[in-house]
């Protein structure tokens, strides 16, 4: 019974994990995407580099 819930528990922490990292990336992407909108090329070369 006990190896169950571990392993639930488990499964929780990992899908939660890949939850948060896939958010991250994801606002990351919004982030640089509604910044070429209204940064200048200049100042986002600046920013994010190339």
């Amino acid at each position: 019974m006990k190896n169950s819930i571990t392993k639930k528990s488990l499964l929780l922490f990992v899908s939660g994990i890949a939850l948060v990292l896939t958010t991250l990336f994801a606002s990351n992407k919004v982030n640089k995407i509604s910044d070429t909108k209204y940064l200048t090329p200049a100042q986002y070369e600046q920013k994010y580099g190339k």
